[in-house]
């Protein structure tokens, strides 16, 4: 079911604010009007799905359920967090004030968001998407409109490659300019070696953004929490591979040999049994 929402239009005809955040889709079980997961999509429109019909409603709920900050590595203390551990994203929306570091218990994850300046969030995450922790900072110039996707397969017309560990996050800003941010990710390797069937080494991890025809891996960092930090000035498709050495470094067989103050590649060895046998030879002349 949809409803499109005249934020101005409920005002007036409920004369008091409303809290477009808050509305849930709700059906008459018999003795009171129960909530259903809901969302707005990009047109305006609350949307639910269910299976059977009754009487339907739209319900703005109460404040957010807030709840103690969870002792989880990665997340401050002083984060705001909210428990919506009922449902996974879903164009879900929230408008965050400048330097409020929020942190969401969704059904399938964690979210931790801080931005320096205003910023209107719109969510969605797959329903097999299950991460400990994904954090976003972001410091922009201006208030900031940004609309998240986290799934499990690619988007946007990214390939999916080899040495992916199935993460996928589109990001999509109104921004103009650079965006100062980090993107982060709670890594534990034994999850994802029994989610990938192969063995993971979690330093070999980097992230990377899809440039519209290959990933681009980015500088990356495993901090002491196991978070994979990334800083970025701009969004898009973003992943994590798992590399198997730096960009740049040669792999031991194709590194030519180099001796102290010699010559790269020169065959000293070569060299050195010449010598040997011409000695060899004018030695054994010599006895005749």
């Amino acid at each position: 079911m949809r409803l499109y929402i005249d934020e101005e239009e409920m005002q007036g005809l409920a004369n008091r604010s409303i809290n477009r955040q808050q509305l849930r889709w709700s059906y008459w079980n018999g003795s009171d009007w129960a909530p259903v997961h809901s969302w707005m999509d990009d047109e305006g429109f609350l949307v639910c799905d269910t299976n059977h019909f009754s009487s339907w409603t739209v319900r703005e709920m109460k404040d957010p359920p807030s709840m103690p900050t969870p002792n989880i590595p990665g997340i401050s203390e002083h984060a705001k967090a909210y428990n919506y551990s009922h449902m996974t994203p879903q164009g879900f929306q929230w408008t965050t004030r400048e330097n409020e570091g929020l942190m969401f218990a969704f059904q399938n994850m964690n979210m931790l968001l801080n931005c320096t300046r205003n910023m209107e969030m719109n969510i969605t995450a797959g329903d097999g998407v299950v991460e400990r922790l994904f954090r976003l900072q972001l410091n922009p110039g201006e208030p900031v409109q940004l609309r998240m996707n986290l799934q499990l397969n690619p988007m946007g017309g990214a390939e999916a490659p080899e040495n992916g560990i199935g993460f996928y996050a589109e990001i999509e800003s109104n921004g103009t300019g650079p965006m100062d941010a980090k993107l982060g990710l709670h890594v534990d390797a034994e999850m994802l070696q029994q989610k990938l069937n192969r063995e993971v080494n979690a330093s070999q991890l980097r992230w990377a953004y899809w440039s519209g025809s290959s990933w681009q891996v980015v500088d990356s960092t495993l901090n002491d929490e196991s978070i994979l930090e990334c800083e970025t000035d701009h969004f898009s498709t973003w992943t994590i591979l798992e590399i198997a050495q730096e960009t740049g470094d040669v792999a031991s067989d194709d590194v030519d040999d180099e001796k102290p103050g010699g010559i790269p590649g020169f065959p000293y060895h070569s060299v050195v049994i010449g010598v040997l046998l011409a000695t060899l030879i004018a030695y054994m002349f010599r006895q005749k």
